[in-house]
């Protein structure tokens, strides 16, 4: 699996890029915003701190979407695992149509009631 290395406040992704891959995090801590108007003015809020062990960037992978949150490194270094689009439907082409219909449902459901 490739690995990818993050310096304190890069970018991982930002909001509304396209997704190529979902991420797990080896080291480090990733926070995770979204952007707000308040008054007209745009401003960023912090949705969560991830952890290592924790996966994100999958939901543009299921669905195909646009990332819904920016994702930038939160500690002096991060490192990540790489899972590609390639092999995340490689892990997703035995599930049952009918559980794999209710992942992208649910995905829609969040996307609409975060937009």
């Amino acid at each position: 699996m490739q690995t990818k290395t993050f310096n304190l406040g890069n970018f991982i992704f930002r909001e509304s890029e396209t997704g190529q891959e979902a991420l797990i995090i080896d080291s480090g801590l990733v926070e995770m915003t979204k952007s707000i108007s308040n008054h007209g003015l745009e401003k960023q809020k912090t949705i969560c701190v991830l952890k290592k062990g924790e996966m994100f960037g999958e939901m543009a992978l299921i669905d195909q979407g646009l990332r819904m949150a920016t994702a930038r490194a939160k500690s002096e270094v991060v490192t990540l695992k790489v899972i590609s689009q390639l092999q995340f439907n490689d892990l997703l082409k035995d599930i049952n149509p009918f559980v794999k219909k209710m992942l992208i449902m649910e995905i829609d459901r969040m996307r609409s009631s975060i937009s």
